[in-house]
């Protein structure tokens, strides 16, 4: 694990420019809707940030579906009203945008967001304004410290993390304390180095985990070597919950820092059903992101804005 932790370093030191392009799809009772996209950003010393993501959404479908059921029940007439056909129609053909800067070190985030212009008046949402994130401030409220998450971050400290996870965990007994210790002890002895595999330039190591009831979760982590040093990664996880939950995903990184990864689920036999493809990668840059919104922008604390959004 000593020679991932100096992989995952990597990313870790300089400026990177990074891009990733995305499609999806997720249904609720069968009603479908299908999303697609991309996003391209910079990241230095993985803490300062810029990124543009872009994405259109075609939820016609849903709409009509959700409208279709609602007659059923005598409340609508079945049909789709204007404002909501045209709303469709601009969700999929303009989509909506984002912009996020940062520095993680300062604990703030920026985030720009335009939607079509008619949800956009609706919401009273002005598309020039920049709404800023307190993170500090938001994992204090989850006794977190965020400036030391930072810090581990730079650095993985496996002791650390756990110290971390730990010291925001409410223990009420002797028991609490007890079942934590034998979590920890079953983690540290499942990652040590013993329980990997080699297989040629590949370790492999296999997991299985009980869940709740009779479900269990099943995870595969392989890490490609050469030498002595890890040049890339496979990640599988499966779990099932009885009728519950199931979820799939695997993510890769290789040789040449191209990531893949796939996520599918389902909920409850079906009711509701998500899927998520993701192919990208990152280059080494030259120029360091913005982590400011533009000079004489106007900012917004973000609890503001979603306190200001229409029930």
């Amino acid at each position: 694990m000593e020679q991932y932790a100096a992989y995952s370093q990597k990313y870790s030191a300089g400026i990177w420019d990074m891009s990733v392009d995305f499609d999806g799809s997720m249904s609720m009772m069968g009603a479908p809707i299908t999303l697609e996209g991309s996003a391209a950003g910079t990241v230095a010393d993985a803490t300062r940030m810029s990124m543009d993501m872009g994405m259109t959404m075609d939820m016609l479908a849903f709409m009509e579906s959700m409208y279709a059921m609602a007659a059923a029940e005598g409340q609508t007439s079945g049909s789709l009203s204007a404002e909501d056909q045209a709303m469709a129609e601009a969700l999929a053909a303009e989509g909506v945008s984002m912009s996020l800067r940062g520095d993680l070190d300062s604990g703030t985030l920026y985030m720009n967001m335009v939607f079509p212009a008619s949800f956009q008046e609706e919401a009273g949402m002005d598309p020039d304004v920049w709404y800023s994130m307190d993170l500090n401030a938001s994992l204090a409220e989850m006794n977190m410290d965020f400036s030391q998450l930072v810090e581990l971050s730079k650095s993985p400290d496996r002791d650390g993390l756990i110290q971390l996870l730990l010291g925001s965990a409410e223990l009420t007994s002797v028991s609490d304390y007890g079942e934590i210790q034998a979590a920890v002890n079953a983690v540290a002895s499942a990652l040590a180095d013993e329980s990997f595999v080699r297989n040629g330039s590949d370790c492999t190591l296999d997991l299985s985990l009980p869940l709740s009831g009779t479900g269990s979760a099943q995870s595969t982590f392989t890490l490609t070597t050469r030498g002595d040093e890890v040049v890339g990664y496979r990640m599988t996880i499966s779990m099932a919950e009885e009728s519950k939950l199931a979820m799939d995903m695997t993510v890769s990184m290789d040789e040449a820092d191209q990531m893949e990864a796939r996520i599918s689920m389902n909920m409850m036999d079906g009711l509701i059903a998500m899927e998520l493809n993701m192919a990208g990668g990152y280059a080494r840059g030259s120029a360091a992101p913005e982590t400011q919104p533009p000079a004489g922008a106007v900012i917004v604390p973000l609890e503001d804005m979603t306190a200001s959004l229409p029930e």
